[in-house]
């Protein structure tokens, strides 16, 4: 059942003759999935091993900002002083994301609803993501959607930002669809433009203050998961 926004209206309007929408790129976090609150439960877990000894600070998480988990895991250790060696620090920080996404991330308002639509329509489906493969999968496979992806890509995976418009390039070339009839859907304003320059027409979800910061125009832009305009 659709709601009555015009963000939702806009949205549906993907399925129309005049539209040729074969396929979808989604990002993860943020857009799928509400896990964002995983890095805030990771620094508390960190803080309880260490007994308070090693404890994020604004500071530091200024510096974490972008990180990947391998450079996270050194800061955290060379800075911070936690545990013995980054490897042990990456191990731990593994676990715990593991666990998180598989038990406390949870699917958007819409999204099931929205990707059965889409499934009905015949449009190819892909995640693409930041996320370490091993995220993607627990967290994916826990909200019960995985099976409607045809692939499941990591940055990790295929060795490209998702600043780089060939990431983009690579994903769609998976799925076997045109550049201009598959949609991205992301959260992230970096990554709307890298889709947006490699000719990909974009769906920024956003909430209010990411909207104000929005440099790049998308195609369209949608409230926090108000893609999602399909309830479940």
């Amino acid at each position: 059942m659709m709601c009555s926004t015009a963000y939702n209206h806009k949205l549906s309007c993907l399925f129309d003759r005049d539209h040729h929408f074969t396929g979808a790129i989604f990002d993860c976090d943020g857009t799928l999935l509400d896990s964002l609150h995983a890095w805030h439960d990771l620094e508390h877990a960190v803080a309880d091993a260490s007994k308070g000894t090693s404890v994020v600070t604004a500071a530091d998480r200024a510096q974490l900002v972008a990180r990947t988990v391998p450079e996270t895991a050194a800061y955290l250790h060379h800075t911070l002083g936690f545990l013995d060696s980054s490897a042990e620090v990456e191990a731990f920080m593994d676990d715990f994301l593991i666990r998180y996404y598989a038990e406390q991330a949870k699917l958007f308002a819409g999204v099931y609803s929205f990707l059965n639509v889409c499934k009905a329509h015949g449009v190819h489906m892909a995640v693409a993501s930041s996320s370490r493969r091993a995220y993607l999968d627990a967290g994916l496979k826990g909200a019960g959607i995985a099976d409607f992806f045809e692939h499941i890509v990591s940055v990790d995976d295929v060795g490209l930002s998702k600043r780089d418009p060939r990431f983009f390039e690579t994903v769609a070339h998976m799925l076997g669809t045109s550049h201009s009839e598959t949609w991205v859907f992301d959260d992230a304003v970096y990554a709307l433009k890298a889709a947006h320059c490699a000719g990909f027409p974009t769906v920024a979800v956003l909430g209010g203050e990411q909207k104000s910061s929005l440099i790049s125009r998308p195609d369209e832009t949608v409230g926090t998961l108000l893609i999602q305009g399909f309830s479940n």
